[in-house]
């Protein structure tokens, strides 16, 4: 059997039902009572005291790779813990525990990236006003998210030819790389309601 692909160099989304090498943390969250999991994680540690003015260093979740255990932890419900894995990354806390950095681990390729619950939120929109026009850089596994440097060549364009970071919600355009600015239907609300 040969070794599975690692997603960190692919340009291309993961198949559903495939096995991986994922980059994880092995990590308690939640409560000192939970498991301690391998959780599949995207992007470099980080925090977001710009735009969310959340100071804790933290990853998030690659919910491509979340299993129903994962799920239950966050919470009872399958769909809504999909929703919140967007909005409670996996973080270090005010003690001054610090994450461990991922390791490859071994996991299966769950479902497509789910649609992102991110219109509508201040920061979101400011994120994609601040980088709206700017260009993306171009690597070995496609664009780069110029926010937070993700790379975003296994994500897949939505029916307009734009591509959603999953950490952030900034949007750019999969042929030309330029950041696209705010989802359409939400930037016309905001006009209407400046007219008002």
């Amino acid at each position: 059997m040969s070794e599975p692909q690692c997603v960190n160099r692919m340009t291309e989304p993961p198949i559903v039902g495939r096995w991986y090498m994922v980059p994880a943390i092995f990590y308690r969250r939640f409560s000192r009572q939970g498991p301690e999991l391998w959780w599949p994680v995207l992007g470099p540690r980080h925090n977001d005291v710009e735009f969310f003015d959340f100071k804790w260093e933290h990853f998030h979740f690659d919910q491509r790779f979340l299993t129903v255990r994962h799920l239950n932890v966050i919470d009872r419900d399958p769909e809504y813990a999909l929703k919140r894995s967007f909005y409670q990354p996996l973080q270090g806390n005010e003690t001054g525990k610090r994450l461990p950095m991922p390791t490859l681990h071994r996991m299966q390729c769950r479902r497509v990236m789910p649609e992102y619950p991110w219109s509508g939120q201040l920061a979101i929109e400011n994120i994609n006003l601040h980088y709206e026009g700017r260009m993306a850089k171009r690597g070995k596994r496609g664009w780069i998210c110029p926010h937070r440097q993700t790379a975003l060549g296994t994500m897949v364009p939505d029916a307009a030819g734009v591509i959603t970071c999953p950490l952030h919600g900034l949007r750019i355009d999969a042929k030309t790389g330029r950041c696209a600015g705010s989802a359409p239907s939400r930037r016309k609300r905001n006009r209407n309601d400046e007219q008002r």
